[in-house]
Order: structure tokens, then C-alpha cells, then sequence
């Protein structure tokens, strides 16, 4: 179809391409404002994102603070600071959900590593499995509008015209705009394939024991020296006044 591309731009439509970038463009329409706001707001995940207390693995079950939100009345009753208001907000929410959400891509590789870091991994698995699942939709969606737009516009200029020419290239026009269409019907994968499924880990990510215990022992240590130091200082100074005196 590559020969037909100069026409095809002329109607407004993309040509199948094997280039990475359409799945690089989802993957920012992914991570923007708008799609990361209509996916909190869709799924009700602003709750367990901001008001999220305790995470017990044994049971795989989740408590919220009820001094951020009353889960009995639906209603947020956290006292915050302007400009910040008792309900988070689409921007203070993005920027939650930003923050745990972690996209990579391989040098050379055009696998795509999606993770999604926060205390609950119950949350973070389906917050993974939900968002793939959208973004599919979503160019599921966008590719068969499209398409459609784009076989009528070429139904309507073939019967505009009489050239057998040009009418084989619309022909074969038509029949790419309809495979689209019927691989976004019946493909379940469409957007990305997925290759790892999303899962609950065993194991948290942090924060590491070690490292904490590491930490503590240094920092115990500089306060311990620095009191020391300090009151060696204290006592010597009483002593210069003392035998000033």
C-alpha cells in the first residue's frame, strides 16, 4: 500500500505501518491528564489511591483512613491546606497516580514494561490490568471511527469517478480501512499484546529492612557522637568559668 500513500494522505487516512510510533503515541495518551483523570474517575480508584491506610498480604485486604475519607458515606473528610480541598482533585490525583506509575522501555527493544508501585500491590495489579484494558479500548475505539469515516469518504469519491485506475486504487483503499475494522472487532489484543500479565507480588518493594536498619544504625551513631561532643563542650566550658571565678 505504500504505493497509494500520497492519495491516502490526501483523503486524511493512515495506511497500516510497521513503525512503533502509533504504539508510542498510546503510550503517552496513556500517561496524560485527561486519560489518567477519565481512568480514576471511570474505575472509582480515588479512594483507595489517596485515602489508603493499611494492606494486610495475609488476606489480601485493604482498610482506608477514615480521618481522609468516610467510606460509610462516601464523603472526604481530610483537613488539607489550600489550595488542596477536602476532595482531592483531578490534578493532585494525577500526580498520585503519576508518581506510581512507572513506564520503561528496553534499549533496542520495542517491549514496553509497565509497573505500578503503591502499599496495596492488590491495587496495583488491577490499576495495570485496568489500564491496558482501556488503552485498548481506547484505540480500539479511535481506529474503527476512523475507519469508518474514512470508507465513506472513499465510497463517496468512487462513485465520483470513472477512471478504472484510480477506482482499483480506492477499491483497495476500502479494503484496508475494512481489515482495519474487522481486526478491531475480533482482536482481543489489539492496542498491545501483552506478553506478562500483571500480578500481585509475594514479596514488597520497598522499603528494605536492610536498608532501614543501615540507616537507623548510622544515624543513631552521628546523634550519639554529636550529644557527646556537645556535652564534653558544655562541661568544659562550666569548668573555664568555674576556675575564672
Amino acid at each position: 500500500m505504500a504505493q497509494y500513500g500520497g492519495l491516502a494522505s490526501l483523503a486524511g487516512i493512515s495506511l497500516p505501518s510497521s513503525s512503533g510510533s502509533e504504539a508510542d503515541l498510546l503510550l503517552e495518551i496513556m500517561q496524560s491528564r485527561a486519560f489518567v483523570g477519565d481512568f480514576i474517575e471511570r474505575h472509582a480508584l480515588a479512594p483507595r489511591l489517596v485515602a489508603l491506610k493499611t494492606y494486610d498480604p495475609s488476606t489480601l485486604s485493604e482498610a482506608l483512613d477514615p480521618e481522609v475519607y468516610d467510606a460509610a458515606t462516601g464523603q472526604w473528610v481530610r483537613v488539607v491546606e489550600p489550595p488542596r480541598g477536602a476532595e482531592p482533585s483531578r490534578q493532585e490525583l494525577y500526580e498520585v497516580f503519576s508518581g506510581a506509575l512507572n513506564v520503561s522501555v528496553a534499549k533496542g527493544s520495542t517491549v514496553k514494561n509497565l509497573s505500578f508501585e503503591h502499599q496495596s500491590p492488590v491495587l496495583g495489579a488491577e490499576v495495570l490490568t485496568l489500564l491496558i484494558q482501556d488503552i485498548d479500548d481506547y484505540a480500539r475505539a479511535k481506529d474503527r471511527t476512523q475507519s469508518e469515516s474514512s470508507i465513506a469518504y472513499l465510497e463517496a469519491k468512487l462513485e465520483e469517478t470513472r477512471l478504472v485506475d484510480l477506482q482499483n486504487v480506492l477499491y483497495q483503499m476500502i479494503e484496508s480501512q475494512t481489515k482495519t475494522l474487522m481486526l478491531a472487532e475480533v482482536n482481543p489484543d489489539y492496542a498491545f499484546r501483552v506478553i506478562d500479565p500483571p500480578i500481585v507480588p509475594e514479596l514488597k518493594s520497598k522499603p528494605k529492612r536492610s536498608l532501614i536498619v543501615v540507616i537507623a544504625t548510622l544515624a543513631g551513631g552521628m546523634v550519639g557522637v554529636l550529644f557527646v561532643l556537645i556535652r564534653s563542650a558544655i562541661r568544659h566550658r562550666r569548668e573555664r568559668l568555674a576556675g575564672a571565678a
